[in-house]
């Protein structure tokens, strides 16, 4: 369960990073109120989505194990890329979220023998 809480450590310092660089970004235009912009637009997404994942961590602490797919899911498309992949590795670490898939696709272990 240690692995699993820093890969969702990882995926919020990566958010917050995003955050920063998206600032500097804004910055480079060469306008300090460019930057506040698109610094106060991606926080709109950023903000919101690293708080789910602190309360996910905060979950994984605690022993509750939940799918955490569409958090991952949607960070690759709003945040960044490793941010997303680092929560979905998470994800496929979860015996809970494992032992569903096997109940929803009985024929997934008959498949992966069969190769």
């Amino acid at each position: 369960m240690n692995e699993k809480i820093r890969f969702y450590n990882a995926a919020i310092g990566f958010n917050w990073l995003a955050l920063a660089i998206w600032f500097l970004v804004g910055l480079a235009g060469g306008h300090a109120l460019g930057g506040v912009i698109l610094c106060a637009i991606s926080a709109c997404w950023i903000v919101p989505m690293t708080l789910a994942t602190i309360k996910a961590r905060d979950e994984l602490m605690n022993g509750i194990e939940r799918s955490h797919l569409v958090l991952g899911i949607c960070s690759i498309i709003f945040i960044w890329v490793v941010s997303g992949v680092l929560i979905l590795i998470a994800y496929t670490m979860c015996a809970k979220c494992n032992r569903h898939d096997q109940v929803a696709f009985p024929n997934k272990e008959k498949d992966s023998e069969e190769k």
